[in-house]
């Protein structure tokens, strides 16, 4: 089972378990819980390697931010 984290972009917060077992994120399913815009796109992202309790990704337009509840 995926571990339950939270994801924030912007102002708005969702928890649940958007990673697949590989570490990759559920876009699919983050993109409805967040209704993100179609440039925010982190499928070839690794959340589980290097093992830490939060990642921050950032650019231009839009910052993210993963945090590992578990």
């Amino acid at each position: 089972m995926s571990p339950v984290v939270t994801v924030t972009f912007g102002n708005v917060s969702v928890r649940g378990r958007f990673l697949y077992p590989d570490g990759t994120m559920n876009m699919p399913a983050l993109r409805a819980a967040l209704e993100l815009p179609l440039d925010v796109d982190l499928v070839t992202l690794n959340f589980r390697v290097p093992c830490t309790s939060r990642v921050t990704v950032t650019t231009d337009t839009w910052t993210l931010t993963v945090r590992f509840d578990d």
